[in-house]
């Protein structure tokens, strides 16, 4: 009777491994995604900062498409972070 060497039963089940990992990956990729309305309206959040760290905020802008206003406050930077929501949702 043929005995199996260790270190080549090791790496065959790695191999099995890592198939099994690739062929889950691919199936969660090509799952389809939930399927969401058109966005017809956007609230933009800008947070101004003082210095690269974004630790101290100097000014904010929120511009809300949907009701069709801007609202500032505060000094502008080129530090900043900006924020989506979607405020309105319209037919495909």
């Amino acid at each position: 009777m043929e005995t199996i060497d260790k270190k080549v039963l090791t790496r065959r089940a790695g191999f099995l491994v890592m198939l099994l990992l690739v062929a889950a990956a691919s199936l969660t990729t090509l799952a389809p995604t939930k399927a969401y309305a058109i966005c017809c309206g956007w609230e933009t959040i800008t947070t101004y900062y003082s210095d690269a760290t974004k630790t101290v905020v100097v000014g904010e802008c929120d511009a809300d498409g949907c009701a069709g206003t801007t609202d500032c406050w505060g000094s502008t930077s080129a530090y900043y972070t900006r924020s989506r929501t979607c405020c309105d949702h319209c037919l495909p």
